[in-house]
């Protein structure tokens, strides 16, 4: 009896909460505080209805944590800027491997100082640098997925693991300098996947930890071989690491300058790999903006694509606002008010970047996949921010861009392709993603074979 009415009780108190005027008095957000709610895991648009519905500050629950939700840039910035010292990052379990913590979770004092040291180090220059090898990548695991398609046309492949792929053999080059055919390379393959902490139920702590110790021990073996090449006034491989050297020595022996290195890599490869994929799912959904590439690449020529506002950047910039920049979230440490509203310390806070991206008030027909808008306006951070909306803000968006660019113009350049089976978008834990059905069949077309001659004559 006893529990039944407790049952009761708890069956009341939970309708309660839930009701959409609940803590108006005390100058909360509208909204339900539903326990455990399922829907933003069903549906891709929750957010965007729930603003819809109660405004662009509105409240519900994360799990079992009430938050409040912000869409619109202009007033998220504004508030992320106002409140940023009583704001925090809640870390992912990873953070603890890492002495110092992660980059993103660092207190302001230090966030500032290593921020410093991987801003200088991610450059432009390496990246550059860097680009004949990413080219060669791109088509050398384009042509393995042409390969893999020509035995199995009817099934296709799923094009997920090979992006995957193609992505770690790039980042783990510009990174740290190693190429894929060096015996490190192999090894740190198997590491990774170890580390990988949205796998981190497959490893344990101490499992983690050696494999971590590992990684450092090959980092440090590069850094030696680098300072040896220093002392020899012979040039070092390009990479961030080499950056890192040349500009302190002793910040690459420093161990929250490794550990985040690592962890920095592991993060962006999985993030890029994301992008790609719905890259590649859009131009499946589109194929007409892939027919414009390869006219564009026709008329203009290779110099095109190194043009920061080509077509091809322009695709992913569109991929971007409609996917995988989705949101932010902050801890409240202390209680705030803004636009008429309390948030309560302890709270979680969640900035709605995807859905900030869909206004109708910014962006014309917001839904609509048109990449050219970006070359009719030139989008302020508080309009289009899909690398990140506060001081800690993403580091690798010339990567980002770079690497993308570079995917489109080579797959559009030298691949045609067609999906063979699909199904619903799918949540992954952390992002919305394509469904895991998508199979696609990639086949050499006569362009790429052009490209190959033309290569063979020079």
């Amino acid at each position: 009896r006893l529990i039944a009415i407790l049952a009761f009780c708890a069956l009341i108190y939970e309708r309660w909460r839930a009701r959409p005027d609940y803590g108006h008095s005390r100058g909360l957000p509208p909204g339900p505080l539903t326990i455990a709610p399922l829907n933003p895991w069903r549906d891709h648009l929750f957010y965007q209805k729930q603003a819809a519905r109660y405004g662009p500050i509105f409240k519900m629950s994360h799990f079992l944590q009430p938050m409040v939700c912000v869409v619109g840039l202009k007033q998220a910035l504004e508030l992320l800027r106002r409140y940023d010292d009583v704001l925090s990052v809640a870390p992912l379990p990873f953070n603890r491997f890492i002495p110092g913590g992660f980059l993103r979770y660092m207190d302001r004092a230090s966030h500032t100082v290593y921020r410093t040291t991987f801003h200088s180090a991610f450059t432009r220059d390496v990246i550059k640098s860097c680009e004949p090898f990413t080219v060669h990548a791109v088509r050398q695991e384009l042509s393995h997925m042409a390969e893999c398609c020509s035995r199995a046309p009817a099934t296709g492949i799923q094009p997920a693991d090979h992006l995957d792929r193609m992505l770690f053999v790039i980042f783990v080059r510009i990174f740290f300098g190693i190429p894929p055919d060096s015996e490190h390379f192999t090894r740190l393959q198997t590491l990774y996947r170890v580390i990988d902490f949205r796998n981190s139920a497959r490893a344990s702590y101490r499992e983690v930890i050696s494999a971590l110790d590992e990684v450092t021990v090959i980092i440090q073996q590069q850094i030696i071989r680098s300072l040896q090449l220093m002392k020899q006034n012979e040039d070092l491989n390009c990479s961030f690491l080499a950056e890192i050297i040349r500009a302190d020595p002793r910040a690459a022996h420093d161990q929250t300058v490794l550990g985040n290195l690592i962890y920095i890599l592991q993060t962006s490869w999985r993030d890029v790999a994301g992008l790609l994929l719905w890259t590649l799912k859009m131009l499946s959904d589109h194929p007409e903006w892939a027919t414009r590439v390869r006219e564009e690449l026709a008329l203009s020529g290779k110099e095109n694509d190194k043009e920061s506002n080509c077509l091809a950047s322009r695709i992913v910039m569109e991929t971007l606002r409609l996917e995988q920049s989705e949101y932010l979230m902050r801890k409240v440490r202390t209680e705030i008010r803004f636009n008429g509203f309390v948030i309560p310390k302890g709270w979680l806070l969640r900035i709605c970047i995807r859905e900030s991206h869909r206004s109708a008030e910014v962006y014309e027909n917001p839904d609509t996949f048109n990449p050219n808008r970006f070359l009719t306006h030139d989008y302020t951070r508080s309009e289009h921010s899909p690398f990140g909306a506060s001081r800690i803000s993403c580091l690798g968006e010339h990567l980002t861009m770079t690497i993308g660019r570079i995917f489109v113009n080579e797959l559009a350049r030298g691949f045609d392709w067609k999906v063979v089976r699909d199904g619903p978008r799918e949540f992954g834990g952390f992002h919305w993603k394509p469904s895991s059905k998508f199979r696609i069949c990639v086949t050499s077309s006569l362009r790429a074979e052009k490209e190959s001659e033309k290569a063979a004559h020079c």
